[in-house]
């Protein structure tokens, strides 16, 4: 296992060596990504059972990597609408305000954005 170090490139040539002499050739490429930045969440509120269609907006969302939406950490798969929204439905949760967050999926949080908050409420 390696630990990839902080880049300000976009990708890189994986190589393996034992010996710093010889390297593999097994043409992989390792990809760094921005994390994604929000700067609005619309709808902000929407019933505790769940099932609101909530758009983020934002900055580095990449059509070609899977993004999902994190609702006080449990994940939700996004939709991709562009590079500066996505979509996502609210699963179920108690009442509150809580963080709302995306991520590239698999991405392990080492790319998450800061959160926005979305506010769960008991229907009347």
């Amino acid at each position: 296992m390696c630990v990839a170090p902080p880049s300000e490139i976009d990708s890189a040539d994986v190589y393996i060596t034992l010996n710093n002499q010889d390297y593999s050739d097994d043409n992989i490429i390792y990809y760094w990504y921005k994390a994604p930045k929000l700067y609005d969440i619309t709808p902000k509120y929407g019933p505790t059972e769940g099932g609101t269609k909530v758009h983020l907006f934002g900055t580095d969302f990449k059509k070609d990597k899977q993004m999902q939406c994190l609702f006080d950490g449990v994940a939700a798969n996004a939709t991709f609408i562009s590079s500066q929204e996505i979509e996502c439905v609210s699963p179920p949760h108690t009442r509150g305000k809580i963080p709302v967050q995306a991520t590239y999926l698999g991405d392990r949080g080492k790319s998450v954005s800061e959160p926005l908050y979305f506010t769960f409420v008991e229907r009347p």
